[in-house]
């Protein structure tokens, strides 16, 4: 969705895509609170995984900003692996 309409032109992602367009920025924050209302430390590992595989971008975009976090959430909350295997 961050794509402008300039960029779907050059890489003919029209009909893609959906028609909204967004910045990484706000992607971001709605990741992250979808992030932290999983109910669940294996619910967080597979929404993490799902966004890594659908848009590696605002993935690592989601770690970058928000590591310790996302850290601390899955690695003290439930001591699944989580972090140590991305």
């Amino acid at each position: 969705m961050a794509f402008s309409a300039k960029e779907r032109d050059a890489f003919n992602l029209w009909g893609l895509l959906p028609a909204a367009e967004t910045n990484l920025l706000l992607q971001r924050k709605r990741s992250y609170e979808t992030f932290k209302n999983k109910p669940s430390d294996v619910e967080k590992y597979i929404y993490l995984r799902d966004l890594q595989d659908s848009n590696e971008i605002l993935f690592y975009s989601l770690l970058v900003e928000n590591i310790e976090n996302i850290h601390a959430d899955c690695l003290y909350a439930g001591g699944w692996i989580g972090l140590s295997t991305i």
